[in-house]
Formats: C-alpha cells, structure tokens, sequence
C-alpha cells in the first residue's frame, strides 16, 4: 500500500538533534522488514543503532504514531523487534535493549 514508513524520533542519541526512524517497503514474501535509525554526523547520515526487523503490521496493531525506538540512556535505546521463540517456533515482539553506535 505504501512505500515506507519515515519518523521523527527526537534526539534519542543525546545529541542535540533528532533522529529519524525509516522503515521501508519493498518487494518481499516477508513480513519482516528492516527498520533503520539515522542521525546526522559530520554532514553525513549514519546508523545510530543496528538496523533490526520489525513486522510490517506493527503501525496497523499499536498505531501510526508508534515510534519502535526508545531512548533509554546516553549509551542504550530500546528497540522493538521480534525475538524467536523455540517453544512456540514463532517470534515474540518486545522491547530488546540495544547500544548505541558511536
């Protein structure tokens, strides 16, 4: 239906610009697609965290203003994303606590 999902997130990086969140659609039989966060560094977009997979149906269960990005402190953020789960062979969404890259 749309080509992606683009986010302010506020400054989760501490600092003192905003990041943005961009999940992007493209032709794919999965459901999961990736979810990248990105801050502006020395005039160049980067990777603020580890691009992470995220269902693409997350903004039709919790809402088009739910953001799968939390600051947590000056060196963590949460992050929502699947995690596998070998007793039921299917992912379990939840926040996962990640480090920032520098």
């Amino acid at each position: 239906d749309y080509l992606g999902h683009l986010q302010n997130l506020g400054d989760i990086n501490h600092d003192g610009r905003d990041e943005i969140g961009l999940y992007t659609m493209h032709m794919s039989i999965s459901n999961f697609r990736l979810y990248s966060v990105y801050g502006l560094r020395r005039g160049r977009w980067r990777d603020v965290v580890k691009p992470f997979e995220l269902h693409f149906d997350v903004w039709s269960d919790k809402g088009m203003d739910f953001k799968p990005v939390r600051k947590l402190s000056r060196k963590r953020v949460y992050i929502y994303t699947n995690v596998w789960n070998p007793k039921t062979e299917w992912p379990d969404f939840t926040w996962v606590k990640v480090r920032l890259r520098k």
